[in-house]
């Protein structure tokens, strides 16, 4: 079956070896080495068709005019790929197909033969051949000895067509990785130029609505809105807040200051800060540690995330459950435990429940408010001072969170 050079098919396969720009390969070149002499015959060419030049991937006595590749006007080789069989020729002086072929008229080859070079998927790729000035006769044993080492140039094309699919596989994988990256550089600095430039008009109107629920005359209503836009302004500062911390973190710029404190101390006090609101909800908490539980930790940072873990355990605790915050030395650590009775967390979400903006499906669900951004922040601050945070359900329904931090000196 008879096709064409310029096959968009096969043109993609022999610029997929890579071999069309690059230098000759050694490894060809000994194969028509060995062809031309075995043979004895003036040159052997491993030829690479392409659509309007064939270009010598391996060569062994080829005219030094012709060493670096021909037009397809002087091609032997485009007929194999055109007919995609071997083609044999013996004086191409009587033979009309060629007698007026440059290669003929310049004296440089007058008897040819040539087998084809397929790639995996049978595209023709070129032609394994040699080439006698002086018209020839080829014997059986001379053709069988091209077609045998024709294959042996197949397999080492084929073998380098492998080689270039993995380069170029792996180079568009780096491609991507390093878009992906320059996109989430883009993003985290987009972030924080967002949040920076927001930190003080909210300020302004926290500061403003401060003086308003301190002035005497607002109605009850008015007292009520301004309070709605207070608690809307701390919320939108504490979500700033933790967008500055990721961009720090991604930044390499989120520092901890650690110093002498008792997390006894610290606990208790998140605690306390915190019954309100779990007292809104008739949520019990119970705590269970030592007074003296000396620790080495920035205390603003630690404090925190004691914050995040007991604002998650009451928003996502029903009411009437309850909230169990332990915490108790085992040698040089301190184990920090936050267990709630709450809604829990579906066990295939726990792998992602520390990643920036994830919320587990069902808080998404009960339309529960938070952004997604606390535990992300919790962990940088927690892995900052070497230790570690995790998560596990509970076998009643609920969550446990614990944290394992470095204990300080007794």
């Amino acid at each position: 079956m008879r096709s064409s050079v310029t096959d968009t098919g096969r043109l993609q396969a022999l610029d997929a070896t890579g071999l069309l720009a690059a230098a000759p390969v050694p490894s060809l070149d000994r194969l028509t080495a060995l062809t031309a002499r075995l043979v004895h015959a003036d040159s052997a060419l491993v030829s690479l068709v392409g659509a309007d030049r064939q270009v010598f991937a391996g060569s062994c006595g080829a005219p030094a005019d012709l060493a670096g590749g021909s037009p397809l006007s002087h091609s032997y080789c485009r007929h194999v790929v055109e007919d995609a069989a071997p083609v044999i020729i013996t004086d191409a002086r009587t033979d009309e197909r060629f007698r007026d072929h440059p290669l003929v008229l310049d004296g440089i080859a007058t008897a040819y033969a040539g087998f084809p070079l397929r790639d995996p998927a049978g595209y023709v790729l070129g032609s394994f051949c040699v080439l006698d000035s002086e018209p020839r006769d080829w014997t059986e044993e001379e053709l069988s000895i091209v077609r045998d080492l024709a294959g042996a140039a197949e397999s080492e094309v084929a073998a380098m067509h492998d080689v270039t699919e993995r380069e170029l596989l792996f180079r568009r994988q780096q491609e991507q990785v390093e878009r992906l990256q320059e996109l989430d550089r883009m993003k985290d600095g987009l972030v924080a130029v967002v949040s920076n430039e927001l930190r003080h008009p909210i300020g302004v109107i926290r500061a403003y609505t401060g003086m308003l629920l301190e002035s005497t005359g607002l109605t009850n209503e008015d007292r009520h809105n301004a309070g709605v836009v207070d608690r809307t302004a701390a919320l939108l500062t504490r979500l700033v807040e933790d967008l500055l911390d990721l961009a720090r973190l991604d930044a390499g710029h989120i520092t901890v200051e650690p110093q002498p404190i008792s997390a006894a101390r610290l606990l208790a006090d998140a605690v306390d800060a915190r019954r309100a609101d779990a007292e809104t909800k008739q949520i019990r908490i119970t705590t269970s540690f030592d007074d003296h539980l000396p620790l080495n930790a920035d205390p603003e940072r630690l404090r925190q995330v004691l914050d995040v873990l007991l604002s998650n355990a009451i928003r996502y605790t029903p009411a009437e459950g309850s909230v169990t915050v332990c915490a108790v030395a085992a040698g040089d650590q301190l184990a920090i435990s936050v267990t709630d009775t709450g809604i829990g967390i579906p066990a295939e979400q726990y792998p992602k429940l520390f990643s920036r903006f994830f919320r587990a499906g069902n808080a998404v669900r009960q339309s529960s408010k938070g952004t997604g951004l606390g535990l992300a922040v919790s962990k940088a601050i927690v892995e900052a001072h070497g230790g570690t945070i995790t998560a596990r359900p509970e076998p009643g329904g609920g969550t446990t969170f614990a944290v394992t931090l470095p204990a300080g000196p007794g």
